[in-house]
């Protein structure tokens, strides 16, 4: 028998087991959450992998079927964390290259768009806010700029691992096609960076202050859905969380 290693989350369970003397890491969607979280397959993904391995900046992926994919293990040399990441130039400088790197992949390769996301749980934001959301004012909203990159959508620093020299970025669940302010507004949101460590990222990837914070309000939307939703609530009833009252009013006001 087998022993695993496995890490509960919301979307699925990670387990690590040798396979031809290699140490590999398999990865299970819970099955229920497909449906819930608005997720395609992994069979429905195999050109997206296919051509995400080509760009080495995540490990391999093989896919073994409609929920179970199977990645090589990254051993990292250091856990990353703020003061590591924006004081070792070289982290920083991967980081703008292997992001940068992403603009290679053909926006065709997945489904969802910023806006479609969230217009996928209208329903969910009707029971959470008690305000219905005009499409076409967030699609205005999201397209102040270009919408035209793949974005993995969920990075954080459990979500990079540094071996050899390496970058590499883990757990694709949440990629959409955005924009890259969007990309480091949800990482600064994430990660809760300083006004500095934001300007930091701004410089290096010459893109104002301004254009990641406009994304910061439709961070906090999809932080807020997606905790609604691995609570499986049905109803907005005790339902707490830190910026519940300024989305509301930005979506009263905006959208």
């Amino acid at each position: 028998m087998i022993n695993l290693s496995k890490i509960n989350g919301g979307f699925s369970s990670i387990y690590r087991l040798p396979v031809d003397n290699f140490e590999k890491v398999i990865k299970v969607i819970n099955k229920d959450a497909i449906t819930r979280f608005n997720r395609n397959n992994y069979h429905q993904d195999i050109k997206f992998y296919k051509n995400l391995d080509l760009l080495n900046i995540s490990p391999k992926h093989k896919i073994l079927s409609k929920h179970i994919i199977q990645m090589d293990e990254i051993v990292s040399d250091f856990d990353i964390d703020k003061d590591k990441f924006f004081r070792k130039r070289d982290l920083l400088k991967q980081f703008k290259v292997k992001i940068n790197l992403l603009r290679n992949l053909r926006t065709s390769l997945i489904k969802n768009n910023l806006t479609t996301e969230i217009i996928s749980y209208k329903t969910t934001l009707n029971l959470i806010f008690n305000e219905k959301i005009d499409n076409f004012k967030l699609e205005n909203y999201i397209n102040t700029f270009p919408q035209d990159r793949i974005c993995h959508g969920d990075i954080h620093f459990k979500n990079l691992k540094f071996s050899d020299n390496n970058l590499y970025f883990l757990d694709w669940d949440y990629k959409v096609i955005s924009s890259l302010s969007f990309e480091l507004a949800m990482f600064s949101y994430l990660e809760k960076l300083d006004e500095s460590q934001i300007k930091i990222l701004s410089n290096l990837f010459k893109i104002s202050y301004e254009e990641i914070e406009h994304f910061f309000p439709i961070c906090k939307i999809l932080d807020i859905v997606y905790f609604y939703i691995s609570e499986k609530r049905t109803s907005n009833q005790k339902f707490k969380h830190k910026y519940l009252n300024e989305i509301k009013k930005f979506i009263v006001n905006n959208l």
